[in-house]
């Protein structure tokens, strides 16, 4: 696997605010995302694809490694419960890069540097959710070949929009960020039936209404201004990445008819959006 003291590249953006259980007792799985490739370059965010994993050392969080799962001991019900983690129903088809490179090759697998993480999903008949699975981390590299790809129903998508938690901002000499002040970026939630999910709105679609109605969502009248996170940092990239947070919100758009910001047409864990592109916020006190 590709260990690291750092999440750097297009892997970066891959966390879950989840934490996995785990059998070697030295790694934790802490998130998991379907990428596929477009003319070599790697994306994330669709409802088909290989998964990575991302893993740190419980004894030193500085410590990363970020793979795939070999197919060795996966199976439909690892697939279906892996489905559901990301927000679908239901699993449509799953197998190896070897017999399927159209997500992503094994040679774009070699390249890229990723190989295996997790050896074993371990998910028991009795187990209900990926929660409750127990994978052997770290344990087994497996050919790059034989890393699993799925492809979930995307149709059965089960994310919901549930509103924002707070803006947060970190000033000169804070240790940690500001939540509840009147800017800062936005902070939203969603929720799948089992996961409650935290992270950012992407800048496409988003206009004034949009700014708004975040605005009156968090108790303030209405938006100052507001812009992306690559024109201007509330939070440092590393900060973020520790908080294992990522975009969420896609394409928010808001029309002069929505009363809320949840009423807006939106795209949910669907994206090829960055942290640059997480949308900030100044309210009007």
């Amino acid at each position: 696997a590709v260990v690291s003291t750092q999440s750097t590249g297009v892997l970066a953006d891959s966390f879950f605010v989840s934490c996995l259980p785990m059998q070697n007792p030295s790694w934790a799985l802490i998130s998991v995302d379907l990428y596929n490739t477009d003319n070599g370059v790697l994306n994330k965010g669709s409802a088909a694809g290989v998964p990575i994993v991302t893993a740190v050392r419980t004894d030193d969080h500085s410590k990363s490694a970020f793979g795939t799962i070999c197919d060795e001991h996966f199976d439909d019900h690892a697939g279906e419960l892996l489905c559901q983690h990301l927000g679908y129903k239901k699993l449509l088809s799953w197998g190896n890069v070897d017999g399927n490179g159209d997500y992503i090759s094994k040679s774009e697998l070699v390249t890229a540097g990723v190989s295996t993480v997790v050896n074993d999903p371990n998910c028991s008949a009795g187990s209900t959710s990926l929660m409750t699975c127990n994978p052997v981390l770290m344990d087994h590299v497996c050919d790059a070949g034989k890393s699993v790809w799925i492809e979930c129903d995307k149709s059965s998508s089960t994310w919901t929009f549930t509103g924002y938690g707070a803006l947060i901002k970190m000033d000169e000499g804070d240790t940690r960020p500001q939540i509840g002040g009147n800017e800062g970026l936005a902070l939203t939630y969603v929720f799948n039936g089992q996961n409650h999910l935290n992270g950012f709105i992407c800048d496409d679609g988003f206009n004034d209404r949009a700014a708004d109605l975040t605005c009156q969502e968090m108790g303030f009248k209405s938006a100052e201004s507001y812009g992306t996170h690559g024109e201007k940092a509330y939070v440092p990239d590393s900060v973020l990445q520790m908080m294992n947070l990522k975009v969420v919100i896609d394409y928010l758009k808001c029309e002069d008819t929505d009363l809320r910001v949840t009423d807006c047409s939106h795209r949910i864990m669907e994206n090829n959006c960055g942290l640059s592109d997480s949308i900030w916020v100044k309210c009007r006190k």
